[in-house]
């Protein structure tokens, strides 16, 4: 029962704390930052739900003094990559193997967060129950250079199949 009644106290003492420090007016937050040097912002707009947040991000981009919050069409994978390397588009969400296939080909592109690792699932059937049941087999891809074929290739190469 004590352990239970502190943990309700320190919750009760942190949320009122939490309260006053709401009544404390202040223009400029300690932490808060200047606004930013540019009031514009490029980001990729792609067909998929996977850059979903990117498109929940503008709203939170004009509260940080982005005034031009623009979307650029641009293809999904190494045609969004190819975009961030033309500077057609400032910012986006990508997979990782489209942006490392232009990086390793000498494009300038700069990873600044963390991105996609890739959500992509091999399926097969009763007869393959991992990549190495591939052996043999003809696998296809939505395109060569694309996130699918670099992720499958990645796990042929992972697996020790030949092409």
């Amino acid at each position: 029962m004590t352990q239970m009644s502190h943990n309700r106290r320190r919750f009760l003492a942190t949320l009122a704390a939490a309260g006053g420090a709401g009544l404390v007016n202040t223009s400029r937050s300690f932490g808060q930052e200047p606004p930013p040097e540019t009031k514009s912002v490029r980001l990729a707009k792609v067909t998929g739900t996977c850059i979903a947040p990117q498109y929940l991000a503008e709203e939170l981009l004009r509260l940080e003094g982005f005034t031009n919050v623009q979307y650029v069409l641009a293809e999904a994978g190494i045609g969004q990559s190819k975009a961030i390397a033309r500077g057609d588009v400032d910012f986006s969400l990508n997979f990782a193997a489209p942006l490392v296939i232009l990086i390793d080909a000498g494009e300038a592109i700069s990873i600044i967060a963390g991105v996609h690792s890739g959500c992509f699932e091999l399926f097969g059937n009763e007869r393959i129950r991992g990549i190495a049941d591939l052996k043999g087999k003809t696998v296809g891809v939505q395109g060569l250079g694309g996130s699918p074929h670099v992720f499958l290739a990645a796990m042929r190469l992972m697996s020790g199949l030949t092409p």
